[in-house]
């Protein structure tokens, strides 16, 4: 094993800004490390770039989730070593 992929994370708005997504991202983390993880993977939303990219993620390429009504949802692949 050596990847581990972080999938979505979420805070109420009136909590942004004071630790939230860092703090599950750090326990996400410590429990991928202990699985014997070595990188991370993520799907970003275009918003969420910034947040994954203050955790030391990496963009790797742009992408496309397609979804059943044949939209799809702009996404960047985004990588970290752990």
């Amino acid at each position: 094993m050596g990847l581990a992929h972080i999938r979505h994370f979420a805070t109420h708005p009136d909590w942004l800004g004071r630790g939230i997504g860092r703090l599950l991202y750090e326990r996400c983390e410590t429990d991928a490390r202990a699985a014997g993880a070595q990188r991370f993977e993520c799907y970003s939303s275009l918003n969420a770039e910034g947040f994954y990219k203050v955790l030391g993620f990496a963009a790797v390429r742009k992408s496309e989730i397609p979804m059943p009504d044949g939209i799809g949802i702009a996404t960047v692949i985004m990588e970290r070593k752990i």
